[in-house]
């Protein structure tokens, strides 16, 4: 189906007379695109009180296999002015990864309570010069 859609698009491109440059975007448009498995982990919102909140489950082995740039994606694309009180990607294993006020810039790694939140981290995540670092928290400054 992705092919027909594709093909189609190029097809059309070339039916209606356009140039070299609009048949290359009409093909680079309709290429098919994969998410990362972090964009595409199921999420559920959550309420404390007045408060809500963003769960994201993500196995400890995906999260582990996640690139620096599908993380950056995802915490520019769910995180980052999402509205949530705090957006935790919550691992099986009762570890996770929470950030704070929906703020993409930070967050901590640690055991995470009921509310998906982190009480004693075991370390930080933050963006420095446009990349993800993460720093135990013992290696901390």
């Amino acid at each position: 189906m992705r092919f027909f859609i594709a093909a189609t698009a190029v097809a059309l491109a070339l039916a209606i007379g356009a140039g070299p440059a609009m048949q290359a975007y009409a093909a680079e448009v309709t290429e098919e695109k994969t998410m990362s498995a972090i964009m595409e982990a199921g999420r559920m919102v959550k309420k404390k009180g007045n408060q809500k909140w963003l769960s994201v489950s993500v196995p400890k082995e995906v999260l582990k296999a996640t690139t620096e740039p599908e993380f950056r994606d995802f915490c520019s694309t769910v995180v980052k002015d999402s509205g949530y009180s705090w957006v935790t990607i919550v691992c099986g294993d009762g570890t996770g990864i929470q950030f704070p006020g929906s703020f993409a810039g930070a967050a901590e790694y640690g055991q995470i309570d009921g509310c998906g939140r982190i009480d004693d981290p075991m370390g930080y995540v933050y963006l420095k010069n446009g990349e993800y670092i993460y720093v135990d928290k013992e290696n901390a400054e």
